[in-house]
């Protein structure tokens, strides 16, 4: 099986942290579902990113995580080497098997 890192259409941008955030106040404020871009957020495709890192509307693979595009930001959260994933409901969020988690990250050419 080839590694993802070698995989010819795709470039690694690192080790990620990974948190998680969901369409409720706490999460999103009153932003709900609405991204900055204007998607629908959904969960899994929907990533906050830090725009200066990975444009926005970029995709990505999150290794152990899958294909997502990169449709928020993250606002002043979300900066440098840091992902924040989208999920529907926010005890997940909470959850232990998600918390704070560490990924490699590769751009989809």
């Amino acid at each position: 099986m080839t590694s993802i890192a070698n995989a010819s259409n795709m470039k690694r941008l690192g080790n990620f942290k990974l948190t998680f955030y969901c369409p409720c106040k706490k999460c999103s404020g009153s932003y709900g579902h609405r991204t900055s871009s204007g998607a629908y957020a959904t969960e899994g495709r929907t990533i906050a990113v830090d725009n200066a890192v990975i444009p926005k509307g970029s995709h990505v693979y999150i290794e152990g995580w899958g294909e997502f595009i990169a449709e928020d930001n993250g606002g002043k959260w979300v900066k440098g080497h840091h992902v924040d994933i989208f999920l529907e409901d926010h005890n997940r969020c909470l959850d232990s098997a998600h918390g704070v988690k560490h990924a490699e990250v590769y751009l989809i050419n």
